[in-house]
């Protein structure tokens, strides 16, 4: 990635929690870096009632990319 694109992306990400910049090659479609804060994550998360937050894990996938996992929460009466 061209050095002012990852530039954007971090400074979005400084800015408001998430960052994303296309690598710009047709074959792969809208295919990029992204970067984004695990409170940004966890707040999308928490804009459904319904469900709840399992774990969250920096570097989960392949010592790469987080992992956070949801499930539906339904209280009972």
């Amino acid at each position: 990635m061209r050095k002012e694109l990852w530039e954007k992306v971090v400074a979005e990400y400084h800015s408001t929690g998430a960052g994303y910049a296309s690598y710009g090659i047709e074959e792969l479609g809208d295919y990029g870096a992204s970067l984004t804060t695990p409170e940004r994550v966890i707040a999308l998360g928490e804009k459904h009632g319904d469900i709840r937050l399992l774990s969250y894990s920096e570097a989960g996938w392949s010592n790469h990319q987080d992992v956070g996992s949801w499930t539906r929460w339904t209280l009972r009466d």
